[in-house]
């Protein structure tokens, strides 16, 4: 064998796994892209169905609430709760929560003792 054919053949080997090698790349860079899509594609679709089911339980809640004033019952029940009011002859009580019990901090310095014994 001729010296010169080994060494075209060794280009013509190199050029081919370059060529090789760059496509290659671009087909993991593609993939890559493809696998980013579907990424931020399932996570809009796990947004939409959250929102969806929200609005399908707004969509109940609000037709049950629909179905109750259609009664002369639910009617009257929800004036008595937005308006406060009462028919003549009933009494209406109003439960208002006890205010949040605020804690001091003691002071542990003798003349305070001596201040707060004095005080009480």
């Amino acid at each position: 064998m001729p010296r010169g054919t080994l060494r075209a053949n060794t280009k013509k080997e190199k050029a081919v796994i370059v060529i090789l090698a760059i496509f290659i790349l671009f087909l993991f860079r593609g993939f890559g892209v493809c696998m980013l899509k579907h990424t931020i594609a399932t996570n809009e679709l796990n947004v939409v169905e959250n929102q969806l089911s929200q609005y399908k339980n707004a969509i109940t809640d609000l037709s049950e609430e629909v179905k109750s004033l259609q009664t002369e019952r639910g009617v009257e029940q929800s004036i008595r709760e937005k308006f406060h009011v009462a028919k003549p002859g009933e009494k209406t009580v109003i439960v208002v929560a006890p205010e949040e019990i605020k804690k001091e901090v003691e002071n542990t310095s003798v003349w305070s003792k001596i201040k707060s014994f004095f005080i009480r």
